[in-house]
């Protein structure tokens, strides 16, 4: 009888301890802050929060011809830009658009690789990843040394100490670690902790990690048609930091979690879906999606205000690529440039209540007419006024 009351007793603090653990996880998701966006007011972004837009077109010849853009930093006088999908290989350009260099090295040998995954900058040495090496080179693209982790990984990022994040690809995970989506490692890439993922491996779809605030915290997205909410891993956990409101858009909670509900992707389209962030001191940058359809945003936080658009104000200008203090980075194609409407089709009746967006839509038009639709892309680069 004593045995059975020791077995009842414990199994009552079992379960009130799971609660408690339940009770805190929902605590924690709605403790963060939360960004109220109405999806509705998409009037774009207001011409006054920017005071200049400058064009970088990248120089184009055979021995730099890049295939698409996966991902541009702007570091110093220099413009990096990595075509991870066509060409597998990193280009370096200056901040006026001349070629300098590029590492295209695909082999197996020493500083070769066979696909890239992602690049960074760390120690004044350019950082190739390629499934789970590290490769190092100068700055001027001569080859360092090679660091093999025991994983897999997609992309890396850095802390000031020399230990670094390793966001892993779910694909090539095995099966024993599939829901372990950050890793954190030593400089030698040797794995320290795991970060289980929060949300359940069915409906993974994270996005590459960075740094929260400048700061060595790392922002990881939530997976789409989920709950929008972004998460913050640091001191060997992970906490929800910023959750995305969406009002009456929302998708409802239990598409996933109940087994009951059917819902096919194309029954959500009606539901706001946050795709991909980049968050700063000053700014935070956003796109959500509905159906088809792809939106910007830009929330600036002294202000607390909330602008959304199509774009920001070139049309057809694609995701914003870095933001670096009041300097907000994108790319557009020559193609896309082509399809601007000639300066004198532009009647400035119709932006009588904002010039300023006439003028920039003139300007790029003639812009338009100085590149070949089978050129490099442009750089275009907004100038931000945080006080307006």
């Amino acid at each position: 009888m004593k045995k059975n009351n020791l077995f009842i007793f414990a199994f009552t603090i079992l379960a009130i301890c799971s609660c408690n653990s339940k009770e805190q996880q929902t605590n924690n998701e709605l403790n963060c802050k939360t960004l109220s966006v109405d999806v509705t007011n998409k009037s774009g972004i207001p011409t006054g929060i920017i005071t200049d837009i400058s064009y970088i077109p990248l120089e184009t010849s055979e021995e730099c011809l890049i295939g698409k853009i996966d991902k541009l930093l702007v570091d110093g006088d220099r413009i990096y830009v990595l075509d991870a999908t066509n060409v597998h290989g990193l280009f370096v350009f200056d901040t006026t658009g001349k070629f300098i260099f590029k590492i295209h090295k695909r082999g197996k040998g020493p500083g070769e690789y066979k696909y890239l995954n992602d690049f960074t900058l760390h120690n004044n040495s350019i950082v190739l990843v390629s499934f789970d090496k590290a490769i190092f080179y100068d700055l001027d693209g001569n080859y360092q040394r090679t660091i093999k982790s025991e994983i897999s990984f997609k992309n890396i990022l850095f802390t000031k100490n020399n230990n670094a994040y390793l966001y892993q690809n779910c694909n090539s995970c095995n099966e024993g670690i599939i829901s372990k989506h950050i890793a954190y490692a030593n400089e030698k890439l040797e794995v320290k902790n795991e970060f289980v993922d929060p949300m359940r491996k069915e409906i993974h779809s994270f996005h590459r990690l960075q740094k929260l605030n400048e700061s060595d915290t790392v922002l990881m997205s939530a997976p789409k048609y989920m709950t929008n909410v972004i998460y913050q891993f640091a001191d060997k956990k992970s906490t929800p930091y910023l959750k995305f409101d969406f009002g009456e858009y929302n998708v409802p909670e239990n598409i996933y979690r109940d087994p009951e509900v059917k819902v096919i992707d194309n029954n959500l389209h009606e539901y706001g879906k946050l795709k991909y962030i980049i968050d700063t001191k000053e700014i935070l940058f956003f796109s959500i999606s509905q159906g088809r359809y792809l939106y910007v945003g830009l929330h600036f936080k002294s202000k607390d205000k909330t602008y959304i658009g199509h774009n920001i104000i070139i049309p057809s200008s694609p995701m914003v690529n870095q933001i670096k203090g009041n300097k907000l980075y994108t790319t557009i194609s020559c193609s896309k440039l082509q399809q601007a409407p000639p300066p004198e089709d532009i009647d400035s009746k119709d932006f009588v209540n904002d010039m300023d967006k006439y003028n920039y839509l003139v300007e790029i038009s003639k812009f338009a007419k100085t590149v070949d639709p089978n050129d490099n892309p442009v750089v275009v680069r907004y100038t931000l006024n945080f006080d307006n």
